[in-house]
């Protein structure tokens, strides 16, 4: 039980720390393409995308294993979070692309690989020790990059879906 407990607590501090990773960017796309509509929240790619990485920022922030119970949960309380909507929805859509092997929801996923890889070398830069100013200033560049990343992965297939 305390096991179980314990999993539960990781699972909403993980959460907490996704939210304002992901947060900004889902504002920034709001910002330029008006909000969100909810059958995007709802289509396999955005899915495979935002739960795919929100499992990928749990395990580095939380630095540990996760059971799957825990993963699920930060899954879909990251998505309801961001959309609005029930977990409890989301949890079963993701649930069920994934055990269907969905073509689009594992493009989603691939692409949440890619992000997220792109995502590290950016928290890198801001915190690995040693490196000089004149690195440093190189680092609007790095976050421009990520922008044009998001919007490539995440903003065109919202708009294709209108």
């Amino acid at each position: 039980m305390r096991l179980q407990m314990f999993q539960l607590w990781k699972a909403r501090r993980g959460r907490k720390s996704i939210l304002a990773t992901l947060a900004p960017f889902i504002e920034g796309s709001e910002a330029r393409l008006g909000r969100i509509p909810a059958t995007a929240w709802h289509n396999a790619y955005v899915l495979g995308f935002l739960s795919l990485l929100a499992s990928l920022e749990a395990r580095i922030t939380l630095e540990g294993s996760l059971s799957s119970l825990a993963l699920g949960l930060i899954q879909a309380e990251t998505i309801a979070a961001l959309s609005g909507e029930s977990a409890s929805v989301h949890g079963e859509e993701i649930l069920t692309l994934s055990m269907e092997d969905d073509p689009q929801f594992l493009s989603g996923c691939n692409q949440a690989v890619s992000f997220h890889a792109a995502l590290q070398r950016s928290y890198r830069a801001f915190v690995e020790p040693g490196r000089s100013a004149e690195w440093k200033s190189d680092m609007p560049y790095l976050q421009d990059d990520l922008d044009a990343l998001w919007r490539e992965m995440f903003e065109e297939k919202v708009m294709s879906l209108s």
